[in-house]
C-alpha cells in the first residue's frame, strides 16, 4: 500500500513544493549492507547511515539513500552546482549558495513515516568553518584536496525500521503537479521494489591496506603537545584538540573497510559515502549539531554541552 493516498497527498500538498510517498515491504530477508552493495551498482554516489546506542543496542533506523538529483560542493569562494547534465561554477559565498539551495525545497511531512524522508547529504569539511566566522585565518595546507563542502540532493530514500521489521521505500514528488508526479512516484517505488527485492548479482570487491604512518613523528606531536600548555598557561586559550593523522595506501572500496569498522567499533553516527570521486567511511561518538523539535544541541567531544533555540 502506498502511503499517504494520492487525495492525502493533495491536500498536503498545499504550501510545500514536495511531498513524500512510501512503500512498506518486509526486511526479513534482506539486510542494509546487502542493498548498500546493490545500490552501488545502480549509482555513482550513494550512502548509508546508521547508529548504535548505548554501545550495544542498534538505532530503530538506517537510511539509504542514492542516484541524487543535484549536487552542490565548493572550495574557497568557488561553488559548483550540478543537476543532471547541467553544471554551474560560479564566485560566491558558500553559506548563502547553500541556504539558497535549500530554501527552494519545502518538504510535507507524513505522520507514520521514518523522520528523514529526503534532502542534502554530505559533508562539511573542517575549513568551511572560514565560511562561518569572518576574519578567521586558515593557513594549514590542503594536501589531501578535500573540498570544504560536498552536498548530495537526494529525493529517493530506503529506510530500515529495525523494531517494525520493515523497509520504507521514499520517493519526493513534485507538489506542483501532484497528479502527474504521484503517478510517477508510485512507478519509482515498484521499481526501488523490484531492485531490493532481486537476487544479488554481485561480485566480492577486494581491497587491500598497506602500513599506517603518521604525519607527525612522536618528537613532533610532544612538542604540538607542549606548546598547547604553554598557551594555556599563558591565558592564550582555554582549551585545544590536536591530531595525527595517519595515513596508508590503499585499493579497492571503501566499502569493505567499512563493513570492519561497523562490526569492531559501532558507533552512535556511522557513515559510508560515496560522491563521485571519493569514499569516507565514519565511525564517531560525537553529536557535532542536532535540531530537534526547534531545539539545537551540541555535544562535542570536548566535554561541553551547549543547547539553544531555532524559530
Amino acid at each position: 500500500m502506498i502511503t499517504p493516498t494520492f487525495e492525502n497527498a493533495k491536500e498536503l500538498s498545499r504550501g510545500y513544493t514536495l511531498v513524500p510517498i512510501a512503500l512498506e515491504i518486509f526486511s526479513d530477508q534482506k539486510t542494509p549492507i546487502e542493498i548498500l552493495r546493490n545500490i552501488r551498482r545502480q549509482s555513482g554516489s550513494c550512502f548509508i547511515l546508521e547508529s548504535v546506542n548505548g554501545g550495544d543496542v542498534w538505532g530503530r533506523y538506517t537510511f539509504l539513500g542514492y542516484k541524487p538529483v543535484m549536487n552542490i560542493y565548493g572550495t574557497g569562494n568557488t561553488v559548483t552546482v550540478k543537476n543532471g547534465a547541467s553544471e554551474k561554477t560560479e564566485e560566491r559565498n558558500a553559506v548563502e549558495a547553500v541556504k539558497e539551495l535549500i530554501s527552494r525545497y519545502k518538504s510535507a511531512r507524513i505522520p507514520g513515516l521514518p523522520p528523514f524522508t529526503g534532502g542534502f547529504v554530505g559533508y562539511f569539511a573542517y575549513d568551511f568553518v572560514r565560511h562561518c566566522i569572518e576574519g578567521l585565518n586558515l593557513n594549514a595546507e590542503n594536501d589531501e584536496g578535500f573540498r570544504d563542502f560536498h552536498l548530495m540532493l537526494i529525493d529517493k530514500v530506503i529506510a530500515f525500521d529495525h523494531l517494525k521489521q520493515k523497509i520504507f521505500l521514499i520517493a519526493n514528488i513534485s507538489a506542483e503537479d501532484i497528479e502527474h508526479s504521484y503517478v510517477k512516484g508510485v512507478e519509482e517505488l515498484k521499481d526501488m521494489e523490484r531492485m531490493i527485492l532481486a537476487e544479488p548479482r554481485f561480485a566480492e570487491e577486494p581491497s587491500s591496506c598497506g602500513e599506517f604512518s603518521p604525519r607527525f613523528s612522536q618528537e613532533e606531536f610532544m612538542e604540538m603537545v607542549s606548546g598547547i600548555k604553554s598557551h594555556i598557561f599563558e591565558g592564550d586559550i582555554f582549551q585545544a584538540v590536536i591530531s595525527n593523522r595517519f595515513r596508508a595506501p590503499f585499493s579497492g572500496s571503501l566499502l569493505n573497510a567499512y563493513r570492519t569498522l561497523r562490526t569492531i567499533n559501532p558507533s552512535p553516527y556511522m557513515v559510508y559515502m560515496r560522491l563521485d570521486d571519493i569514499e569516507i567511511a565514519c565511525s564517531s561518538p560525537e553529536t557535532l549539531a542536532s535540531l530537534r523539535k526547534g531545539e539545537v544541541s551540541s555535544f562535542p567531544l570536548a566535554g561541553t554541552c551547549p543547547r539553544g533555540r531555532s524559530d
